[in-house]
C-alpha cells in the first residue's frame, strides 16, 4: 500500500519527476501543458502521461465499469486531492483507471490516473463512480517514469488480454487491499 512520505522524500521525487518531464518537453516529445499523475510507493514512483490515456480512450473504445467501493474508499484516503475542488467536481464523468504491478506485494492494483477528485467526491456522496480501464500493457506504454526496469515482464505477461483478465485481476483486490490496511 502507498505510504506517506516523509516530505523531503516526497520534494525528490517530485523535482525528479518535474527533471523527467522538462527533459521530454523540450525535445518535443511531450506536449506542454501536460497532464500527468504520479503514484508513491515505498519502493519508486509511477508516472503516467493522462494527456495522452485521454486522448487513448477517446479515440479506441475501452470498457467502461463501476469502481468498487473498496477502491473508492481507498482512493479517498490515499490520493492527494485539493479538498475546494472535490466540491465542485462531477463524479458522473468518467475516470481512467491503470494497472500497476506492485511489487512489493507482487500483486496487480487499479490506479485511477484520471478523475480522481471525482473520485473522492462519489465516494463522499455516496454515488456510483465508473472508469475506463487500461489494460496493463497500455498502463506500461503510458508510464513515463517508473522505479526498476525488471519490472516490464509483469506487463509483458499481459500483451494479449483475454476477456475477463482485468476482472480476474481485481476479483483478489478486496482481500489484498484488507491486508494491506
Amino acid at each position: 500500500m502507498p505510504s506517506r512520505l516523509d516530505p523531503q522524500e516526497e520534494h525528490r521525487r517530485d523535482q525528479f519527476t518535474q527533471a523527467i518531464v522538462t527533459h521530454l518537453q523540450a525535445r518535443g516529445v511531450l506536449p506542454d501543458p501536460l497532464e500527468y499523475l504520479s503514484w508513491d510507493l515505498g519502493y519508486g514512483r509511477y508516472t503516467w502521461n493522462v494527456s495522452q490515456a485521454l486522448e487513448l480512450v477517446a479515440h479506441v473504445p475501452h470498457r467502461l465499469r463501476p469502481t468498487p467501493l473498496h477502491h473508492l474508499a481507498f482512493t479517498a484516503r490515499m490520493a492527494t486531492v485539493q479538498a475546494a475542488h472535490v466540491q465542485h467536481a462531477d463524479p458522473t464523468r468518467p475516470g481512467i483507471v491503470a494497472m500497476l504491478f506492485n511489487l512489493e506485494v507482487a500483486h496487480w492494483e487499479a490506479i485511477i490516473i484520471d478523475g480522481n477528485h471525482r473520485a473522492v467526491r462519489a465516494y463522499q456522496v455516496g454515488q456510483p463512480f465508473q472508469c475506463y480501464e487500461l489494460t496493463p500493457i497500455e498502463s506500461w506504454a503510458l508510464l513515463l517514469e517508473h522505479p526498476t526496469q525488471g519490472e516490464a515482464v509483469f506487463y509483458a505477461d499481459h500483451l494479449w488480454c483475454p476477456p475477463g483478465c482485468m476482472i480476474q485481476m481485481d476479483a483478489d483486490a478486496p482481500a489484498a487491499a484488507q491486508e494491506r490496511a
